[in-house]
């Protein structure tokens, strides 16, 4: 009976350090968001370099899924070509695909699946994240990239916006666009289409260091903190 009820106290130990850890990331999440908005306006948030743009959407199926299988997700990444080479800014296109992947996790339930697709399309490389889940009516889309906040903080609720906002930005930087399609019953899909542009030389340079907006945590975690549950969050999921 005594061990019954230690291991019972440790059990529920355990779930509130869980949810204690999933507040901080989803806190830091929104932090990092402000700041990358306000960065992106003094025009000191890009940083373009060759990247391997195909390389780069691998890297996230090979982060992504796992963790989506571990909540009861499927995610899947489609792409004829195994290498895109392009100058871009590998951080922020990372980011921006993240909240996107966010988004869609959000919108899936129990058993939804979700994915990433890159296509080349003559001269510009076209990436999008789509799910299966309820879809949104024309009042909905239409909402998605108001900016009627007046430069107050966003509330937790309004963290889907603040993060499309940014995304949009970080597509135009690239001279790019962000397109959401959806309907009803019919999932959603949000489309990036970039210009692909040669590279300086023939091998990959190494991003410059900026700004670590994550603060050391695991930027996927941080990224993805508003769509996992908290047993993510387990001290012992985070070592």
């Amino acid at each position: 009976m005594e061990g019954d009820r230690q291991e019972g106290g440790e059990a529920q130990s355990n779930k509130w350090m869980a949810v204690l850890n999933q507040s901080a990331y989803r806190l830091l999440r929104m932090v990092s968001a402000v700041e990358l908005e306000q960065a992106m306006a003094d025009g000191q948030a890009f940083h373009p370099t060759t990247i391997d743009l195909a390389g780069l959407c691998h890297s996230l199926e090979m982060e992504v899924a796992p963790l989506a299988k571990q909540i009861g997700l499927t995610f899947s990444y489609d792409s004829a070509d195994l290498s895109l080479l392009t100058t871009a800014d590998a951080g922020l296109l990372r980011s921006m695909l993240l909240g996107l992947i966010s988004n869609a996790m959000k919108a899936v339930g129990q058993g939804g699946r979700l994915g990433l697709r890159l296509t080349r399309r003559g001269e510009r490389a076209v990436i999008t994240i789509w799910d299966d889940g309820p879809g949104m009516d024309e009042r909905s889309l239409g909402s998605l990239f108001r900016t009627d906040s007046g430069g107050a903080i966003p509330r937790p609720k309004e963290g889907l916006r603040l993060g499309l906002l940014n995304a949009r930005s970080i597509a135009a930087l690239h001279d790019g666009v962000l397109v959401v399609e959806s309907k009803q019953g019919h999932g959603a899909r949000f489309t990036v289409s970039l210009p692909i542009k040669p590279p300086e030389g023939l091998q990959l340079r190494t991003p410059r260091q900026t700004y670590d907006r994550h603060s050391g945590f695991s930027s996927l975690l941080v990224e993805l903190s508003d769509a996992l549950p908290w047993q993510v969050f387990l001290p012992d999921e985070l070592e």
